[in-house]
C-alpha cells in the first residue's frame, strides 16, 4: 500500500493506492519501523522508500497534508491515511503510555501539533506545549562558531564555510530554516533555544513528535534542551527517514 501523485492536475492530487508501495509503505502489518539519531530513539508510523521519491526533505504526502507546495489531499484520503496512522498507533500503545507528555517539534505549519494531538487522542498522554521552544535566529547561530568546527570532515568544511558565509549576509534576527542547509553539515547546527519559561521536567518522560525525519537535527535539538531540564526522551514522526 502506497501513494500515487496526480501531477497534471493543480494543486497536484496526493492519492492512496493498495496496489504498490511507491513512496509511503502504508500497510498497518509493515508499520511502524524504529531507528535512532544520535541515542534518541524514533519510531515513525509510516515507513518512507525510494520507489518513486529520493527526497530526503521532503514528500508529496506530507505536502499534501501540510497543503504546501502545491499539493493537496481530498478529505477521503486524508480520512483513510490518517485511520491507517490511528490502527498503527494502536499496536504500540503500552510503548506510548509510559510516557508522561507528548511534544511536537516547533514548526510554523499546524500539521506537527497536529499529529502530536492525534497521538495524544490514541494514547491518553497530554500535549505539553513547546511554546518554550524557539527557532534560533541567524545572529543566534553565528554567535556559536568562531570559525570552522574542528570536528566538521574535511569534505564538508568548505560547504560549513559557505553557509556561515550566507548567514553573515542576512539580518541576524531572520529565523533559520534548516531544510536551506546541506544535509552534510546540519548534525553540526543546533536549530532550536528554549526561553526563560522553560519548565522543570526532572524525572518527566517527553515524546517529541515531528511530521518527517530527514537529518534528525531538529529532534536532536528539542531532545537537548528537553533533556536539560531533566527529561527523558524518546521520538515518533510521521513518516520515517529514507
Amino acid at each position: 500500500m502506497g501513494i500515487d501523485v496526480l501531477d497534471r492536475q493543480s494543486p497536484k492530487l496526493v492519492t492512496h493506492n493498495p496496489n504498490h508501495e511507491k513512496r509511503v509503505v502504508t500497510a498497518v502489518a509493515s508499520n511502524p519501523t524504529r531507528s535512532t539519531v544520535g541515542d534518541v530513539p524514533i519510531v515513525s508510523v509510516f515507513r518512507r522508500t525510494r520507489t518513486g521519491d529520493a527526497d530526503r526533505d521532503g514528500n508529496p504526502l506530507i505536502y499534501a497534508l501540510k497543503g504546501i507546495k502545491g499539493y493537496s489531499i481530498l478529505p477521503y484520503w486524508r480520512a483513510e491515511i490518517m485511520g491507517l496512522a490511528g490502527e498503527i498507533l494502536a499496536g504500540i500503545l503500552d510503548e506510548l503510555a509510559e510516557f508522561d507528555h507528548v511534544l511536537a517539534v516547533p514548526s510554523s505549519n499546524a500539521f506537527c501539533s497536529d499529529v502530536a494531538a492525534f497521538v495524544s487522542q490514541a494514547s491518553g498522554v497530554p500535549v505539553l506545549a513547546s511554546t518554550f521552544i524557539q527557532k534560533k535566529t541567524v545572529g543566534q547561530m553565528l554567535a556559536g562558531f568562531g570559525g570552522i568546527p574542528a570536528d566538521v570532515r574535511k569534505q564538508d568544511r568548505q560547504e560549513f564555510g559557505a553557509q556561515l558565509n550566507r548567514w553573515s549576509k542576512l539580518r541576524p534576527g531572520s529565523a533559520v530554516s534548516m531544510k536551506d542547509i546541506a544535509r552534510s553539515i546540519r548534525p553540526h547546527f543546533d536549530p532550536f533555544t528554549a526561553t526563560a519559561e522553560a519548565p522543570d521536567l526532572i524525572g518527566r518522560n517527553v515524546l517529541i513528535v515531528d511530521d518527517l525525519l530527514s537529518s534528525g537535527a531538529s529532534i536532536s535539538s528539542v531532545a537537548g534542551i528537553l533533556r536539560e531540564r531533566g527529561a527523558m526522551v524518546s521520538a515518533l514522526c510521521f513518516l520515517s527517514g529514507i
